[in-house]
C-alpha cells in the first residue's frame, strides 16, 4: 500500500466510554460547511465486493468521510485534478473497523472498495448527488495495471464492470 497524498486525511475516531456504554465520535470538523446537498450512508458488503471507482465531477463535486464499522476494505483512490502534479495517481489504503479511523476524500479524487470479508461502513457524502455528473472509471482494470493485487475473484456490478478505463476517459 503506498503512502496517501497530504489532501486525504485520516482522523482517529474519539471514543467516550462510561458505565452505560461509549459514544464514538467518527468525524467532526470545525469549519463551516457550505454544502449544496448532504447525505449519509450505510454499505454493507460481502467478501471480495468491489465498488468503484466513482467520481461526481466538478459539476456537482462531493467530498466524502468513509468510516468501516465492520470488517476491512482495501480503499482505492485516484487523483482526478488536472491541475495537480499528481492527476491519475492510485492510491490505495488499508482500512477496518479496529483501527478506529475515518479517512476524508476530497471532491477531486474518485473512489472505489474492495472488501477484504463481510463489510459494514458508514459514509458522508458532503455535496449533492448527480447521476449525470457522476463518472464511473473501471477499478478491475485500475487495479491490475497498477498494483500486485489479484481481480479475477471479485463481485462486481455490471455498471462497475463495463465502465471505461481511465486512459480512454482522461486522454492526454
Amino acid at each position: 500500500m503506498n503512502k496517501l497524498p497530504q489532501d486525504i486525511k485520516v482522523f482517529n475516531h474519539l471514543n467516550f466510554p462510561d458505565q452505560r456504554g461509549d459514544l464514538k465520535c467518527i468525524f467532526e470538523s470545525e469549519q463551516n460547511l457550505e454544502i449544496e446537498g448532504f447525505s449519509s450512508k450505510v454499505s454493507n458488503s460481502k467478501p471480495l465486493v468491489a465498488r468503484g471507482i466513482h467520481w461526481q465531477n466538478q459539476k456537482s463535486p462531493q467530498t466524502k468521510a468513509i468510516s468501516v464499522l465492520k470488517g476491512s476494505i482495501t480503499d482505492f483512490l485516484i487523483n482526478l485534478d488536472k491541475d495537480s502534479n499528481d492527476f491519475g495517481k492510485f492510491f490505495t489504503y488499508e482500512l477496518n473497523a479496529q483501527s478506529n479511523k475515518t479517512v476524508y476524500i476530497p471532491a477531486h479524487y474518485g473512489h472505489g472498495f474492495l472488501a477484504q470479508e463481510e463489510t459494514t461502513f458508514f459514509y458522508f457524502c458532503f455535496g449533492k448527488y448527480s447521476e449525470k455528473n457522476e463518472i464511473t472509471i473501471n477499478l478491475k482494470n485500475l487495479v491490475k495495471n497498477r498494483t500486485s493485487l489479484n481481480t479475477n475473484n471479485w463481485i462486481i456490478s455490471q455498471k462497475d464492470e463495463k465502465a471505461k478505463c481511465f486512459n480512454d476517459i482522461f486522454k492526454k
